[in-house]
Formats: structure tokens, sequence, C-alpha cells
């Protein structure tokens, strides 16, 4: 997860040699139904759960309950078999993303008409969404230690989930993953966030049943445009006693 590293350190007209610590990137291959589906860059972490929530987000499974069996192998390949019920295609269309290694999203997803959330619950007070965000940064372990991860955590009422990973997808992925392991429901749920909330991060999080979403960085503009034609909360730039809400501020209580 964390490397030690030699490096030359300038400050102030002089240069050191030093060690500094760096996030660790890991290669990993997964495989479904014995065939090479997709390689990741990601944190040596939580592979079960990251794998699991990517192939929600890819529409290849709808729960858990879809996976017979996964298998971690020491040299970072995992080997996923289905539920014979399920019917895989692994060439189905994926649109090309913004995400820091090519990732991609099913095409369905960019479909709005997929999904409408109603003008209901969960409401949730502004000054307690701020007071979690302060939390959100006391999880973020190894961004303390490198700078070099993005943070993810799903609160509800009773339940707090949490993931880090070098990219922002896959800690979201994570996040899923873990969910759909413990058959939680995120409706009542809200999903805070380190990184920048572009379109295939909140179309991720409004197919997993996401209402709120609240970052301590920027949305994209087609990210509120989404928000917006979804009826989905989005607000971003949460810190300190300050945020931008961008839609659906009627989901979010002034107090």
């Amino acid at each position: 997860m964390i490397k030690n590293i030699e490096i030359i350190k300038y400050n102030n007209g002089f240069l050191e040699k030093t060690f500094d610590n760096v996030a660790e990137e890991s290669k990993i291959n997964i495989f479904v139904n014995g065939s090479h589906y997709i390689s990741l860059l990601c944190s040596n972490s939580e592979l079960t759960e990251l794998c699991t929530g990517f192939l929600f987000s890819e529409g290849v499974i709808s729960s858990f309950k879809d996976i017979k069996n996964i298998e971690v192998s020491c040299n970072n390949n995992i080997f996923i078999s289905l539920d014979e019920s399920i019917n895989f295609f692994p060439e189905k269309h994926r649109i090309i993303v913004s995400g820091c290694s090519k990732g991609s999203i099913d095409e369905a997803l960019m479909e709005q008409d997929n999904f409408y959330f109603p003008d209901s619950e969960p409401f949730y007070k502004i000054s307690d969404i701020l007071n979690y965000m302060k939390d959100l940064n006391s999880h973020s372990e190894i961004f303390k230690k490198t700078g070099g991860t993005h943070c993810c955590v799903l609160y509800s009422k009773n339940k707090k989930i949490i993931s880090e990973d070098i990219g922002r997808h896959n800690a979201l992925d994570k996040i899923i993953g873990k969910s759909l392991i413990l058959d939680f429901k995120p409706s009542e749920s809200i999903l805070l966030l380190t990184g920048r909330v572009s379109s295939e991060i909140l179309l991720k999080s409004a197919k997993f049943g996401v209402r709120i979403i609240i970052s301590r960085s920027a949305p994209t503009d087609f990210s509120v445009k989404t928000a917006l034609g979804i009826n989905m909360t989005l607000a971003g730039f949460a810190r300190g006693n300050k945020m931008n809400i961008y839609s659906g501020a009627d989901r979010l209580i002034n107090a």
C-alpha cells in the first residue's frame, strides 16, 4: 500500500537526499468465466470488493449472489465464476471515460431515462454533512502519508462503509462491492468523496441507488446536467463550513 523511496528534495535553494512515502500502484488482471476481461491499476487491497463493485458498475452482475466464486491469486490475478443464470457478454459497448486509467462505463448507463429519483428521503442536515466531511478526512490514512489516494465513505444512520484507493473510480467500486457483499441498501445513505465528480462517477452512484453525493472537490458540467436530469443531489467544494449545491437542494436541510 505504501512504499518508502529515496528522493532528492529541493527546498529553498538547496538539494538534499532524503526518503519519502508514495502510494503503491498495482496491476490486477480480472478473469471472468475463464477469459481475461480487463486489467486495472489500483491499490492492492480489498480486491474482492473492487472486482465485485466493478462488475456491478459494468452491468455484468446485479447482486453478489450472481458470483459463484472469486479467487485472488498471489500474483494479482482474480478469477471470477458467474452463476449459470447470468448472460455474460464481454464485448458489450462501453464508453471510454475520463479516469486516469482509461476506464470505461456500460453504454446503457449513459441513458438518463434509466434513472429518476423521486422527491423523497433521505434528507440530511447541512451541518451534519460538513461534520461527515471532516470525518472523511480522518479516514484517509494512506493519503495522510502519501498524498496519493482518494477516499469514499458511504454513511447511513447506523452504518459507515469506507474505502481508499489510488483511483477515485476504484474507491467507489470498492464501496459498491462492500455494500453488495454486506447486502447493504444505499437508498437512505449519503456518499462522500474526496475526488472530482465526473459523469461516470455520478452514474455509477445512481445505478447503485445513491441519491446524495457530496465531494470535497468539483463536479464537471456534464455531471451537474446529469444530476439535474435524474433529480439527484450533488454538492461540491464541501470544506470547512462551506459547500456548493448544484442540484437536489431540497434534500439538504439548512440546519
